[in-house]
């Protein structure tokens, strides 16, 4: 099954995993979200600009694409996150809360 994605709002089974997230910004959320992607940094962040390998097998692999391009980190032990693309996860993640659905 491919995931549904209703942008801003909701993504069914995204993971493969059952579990859908939903949730919607602030507008204070919606401003800071937009400045982290204004960023220049984020820039120097991509997977590209870090020349960035996976480093890990097994572990948790997040990914988040951006005009600028690809970030991706790994929850690994000694693994440096980008910040800018961290602080953009964080903000979705917690604002956009996943629930199991049956």
């Amino acid at each position: 099954m491919r995931p549904v994605r209703r942008p801003g709002r909701e993504c069914i089974d995204c993971a493969g995993d059952g579990v859908t997230s939903t949730g919607t910004l602030s507008e204070e959320h919606r401003e800071r979200l937009q400045q982290l992607l204004a960023d220049p940094a984020l820039a120097e962040e991509t997977d590209e600009a870090r020349g960035y390998t996976t480093a890990c097998i097994g572990a948790l692999t997040s990914s988040l694409l951006t005009s600028a391009g690809l970030v991706s980190s790994q929850d690994c032990p000694g693994e440096v996150r980008p910040p800018v693309a961290e602080e953009i996860l964080l903000l979705l993640t917690q604002n956009t809360p996943a629930e199991l659905t049956v």
